[in-house]
């Protein structure tokens, strides 16, 4: 590409140009490996290899260091796409900008691109990871006890609460008709109905005790109960409650 005739830009502007298209490569980049790497921990985790519906049976679900995701760096950039990269880089350019890259060419994104701002890239990995974990918040909050709660609002049949949480992929349709999963969610009903109850502020003797003692005590004794429940639950099925949703996200 020639020079644009109107283009009389100085050197500054020249290096301001470049080093804009430099950071939108690298965001670009950034995001492409990001992507790849949770399937590469997804990939090395046993669960997921034969399916497991147990959370304890899923290593990707372990708590990991942010550094320790990096040690997947290498092989996330060898898999990345430079197609798909430099198509994204290459959308909305300007004709200056064009002009820049002309100036200024991209041999090779993996060999010369990424390894000369690794450094660099690394750190934008991480953040786009974070920032991957932070827009998917809303899913992982979409638990069970959600569900229950939206259901006790619109007073359907039970079941129906049980088919809302099947539609949600928040259980598996193996649960339909198990017996512990209803103990739980008619428990979860009552702590539900309970947390509404207001007890007055205001000291009334011993009355206002009890009542306050009363509530808190029963509310202890039924998330108790849930919480083996729950346990039994897994021991029988597999089904982890508690987190078979996020075996779902980091599986689609």
């Amino acid at each position: 590409m020639s020079k644009p005739l109107d283009y009389e830009e100085s050197d500054m502007i020249m290096a301001f140009r470049r080093k804009r298209l430099e950071r939108k490569l690298l965001k670009i980049s950034a995001k492409e490996i990001a992507r790849i790497i949770p399937i590469l921990i997804a990939e090395s985790c046993a669960g997921c290899a034969i399916g497991h519906l147990s959370q304890t049976h899923h290593t990707c679900l372990s708590p990991m260091g942010k550094f320790a995701k990096l040690e997947y760096f290498d092989v996330a950039l060898h898999r990345s796409s430079e197609e798909n990269v430099m198509k994204k880089f290459m959308e909305n350019l300007k004709t200056a900008d064009l002009y820049v890259l002309e100036q200024n060419p991209i041999i090779n994104w993996k060999t010369d691109f990424c390894v000369k701002h690794e450094q660099t890239l690394k750190q934008k990995v991480l953040e786009a990871l974070q920032q991957s974990v932070s827009t998917s918040t809303f899913t992982v909050n979409m638990s069970w006890r959600t569900i229950v709660t939206e259901w006790m609002s619109n007073k359907s049949e039970f079941m129906e609460l049980v088919g809302r949480l099947i539609r949600a992929n928040i259980i598996p349709t193996t649960l339909v008709d198990d017996q512990n999963l209803h103990s739980i969610l008619l428990n979860q009903i009552i702590l539900e109905t309970l947390g509404d109850i207001n007890v007055p502020k205001a000291p009334q003797g011993n009355n206002f005790t009890y009542r306050a003692n009363a509530k808190e005590t029963t509310m202890w004794d039924l998330n108790q109960k849930n919480g083996k429940l729950i346990k039994e639950l897994e021991g029988k099925t597999g089904v982890n409650l508690d987190n078979y949703h996020k075996l779902n996200i980091i599986n689609s």
